[in-house]
């Protein structure tokens, strides 16, 4: 069994115009796996804690899994009988961890494909194919068995980005890219395909690194590229919309790419910055149940209290990780402080057990994420969440 297959293959659209070519769901071992693959494990696709604190809220997908993805569809699609040309990619919704995807064909415009990967039949990814008649025999290529020196994510500054180049060696061999990518690596060349391997890798851990976000690319094909590393170097940045243009070349192929630099996640005060704004017996006595205290808002009020000589109780639901980060900071700093996992979507009663007798005081911050893909005008399940919360 194919593991990036769906259950079932998904319903093509009605007409001549739109085509189901399969359906992927991205499991989080899956994940892991390309991760491996890739060398790219930047927080926002690996870790549940750091993706929080993005504008996305949740792990998402790497980009470059659903091109890869896609294209081992696609390979075994009439395209794939064609040679590959040069390949536009824009990457517009992100895909969680543990959603499905469907590809589809979506336009047929001569020698110029459009196919979509979509989430409940919205297109969260679009890739343009050029192509031309007849297949071109690959060989296999020669680079590195597996290039795992140096995986370190980077947190670059502003100027540091914009002025960067460098190269990407393949992290994994080319039998284990076979193995994962057998159709596309077919249809392509194992070398091209490492590049797209090696393109993750650039942006998630080398520019713009930590903070990153894949926005687009565009490749040609070429066998003259044939060096065993992907070769980059920053062509433009504009600063206003903290976009890069990356020019790549190498393993078979060349062209740009776009990336996105997030701003840093925001740093709450510490508490011992807060102290000077409260007298330290200003809350003396007050023991509150902070709902939702294990960041923002919840975080500050947690400190503010604590460093007034209260004794919070911060609750978290699935930032268990940052609560007690936050508990540790007071009690570091001799405050008093307790941590209580609390979801506010279930009944209260047994989960309040161990706070008797019941704080008189209760700060509520809980939120679900806000920030959310949108698939519809309006999605009646998330309505009844933020009426929930």
């Amino acid at each position: 069994m194919d593991p990036y297959r769906g259950n079932s293959p998904g319903v093509a659209q009605e007409g001549p115009s739109a085509s189901c070519l399969g359906s992927f769901v991205f499991s989080s071992e899956l994940q892991s796996e390309f991760a491996g693959l890739s060398g790219d494990w930047n927080p926002i696709h690996m870790s549940l804690r750091s993706s929080r604190r993005t504008p996305v809220g949740q792990p998402i997908v790497h980009g470059m899994h659903i091109v890869l993805s896609s294209l081992e569809s696609i390979a075994k699609s009439p395209a794939g009988l064609r040679t590959l040309q040069n390949l536009t990619v824009k990457f517009g919704k992100p895909v969680y961890v543990g959603e499905a995807i469907v590809v589809r064909q979506v336009t047929c415009p001569g020698s110029r494909l459009r196919f979509d990967a979509e989430v409940d039949g919205a297109a969260t990814s679009e890739l343009w194919l050029g192509l031309r008649d007849g297949p071109v025999p690959k060989e296999k290529p020669v680079f590195p068995a597996g290039d795992n020196a140096d995986l370190t994510c980077r947190e670059l500054s502003w100027p540091e980005m914009a002025t960067r180049s460098g190269s990407v060696g393949v992290p994994a061999v080319a039998e284990a890219i076979i193995k994962r990518f057998p159709n596309a690596s077919k249809w392509l060349g194992v070398g091209p395909v490492a590049a797209l391997l090696c393109l993750s890798r650039l942006v998630g851990m080398e520019c713009p690194g930590l903070y990153s976000l894949f926005a687009g690319l565009t490749l040609e094909f070429s066998e003259s590229e044939a060096q065993p590393v992907l070769s980059y170097f920053v062509s433009s940045a504009h600063d206003r919309f903290r976009l890069l243009n990356i020019q790549v070349s190498g393993l078979g192929v060349r062209g740009a790419v776009e990336a996105l630099a997030r701003h840093a996640p925001i740093r709450q005060s510490s508490i011992k910055e807060l102290a000077s704004a409260v007298k330290p017996n200003e809350f003396e006595g007050q023991r509150a149940l902070i709902v939702g205290g294990s960041r923002g808002l919840g975080e500050l009020t947690a400190k503010v209290l604590a460093a007034g000589g209260g004794h919070p109780i911060i609750s978290y639901s699935v930032g268990k990780e940052d609560a007690e980060g936050v508990a540790e900071e007071i009690r570091v700093e001799g405050g008093n402080c307790d941590v209580l996992k609390y979801d506010v979507r279930l009944p209260s009663s047994q989960q309040l057990d161990s706070l008797r007798p019941c704080p008189p005081y209760a700060y509520y911050y809980a939120t679900c994420h806000i920030g959310r893909r949108k698939t519809k005008r309006l999605d009646p399940a998330l309505l009844d969440e933020f009426l929930e919360f």
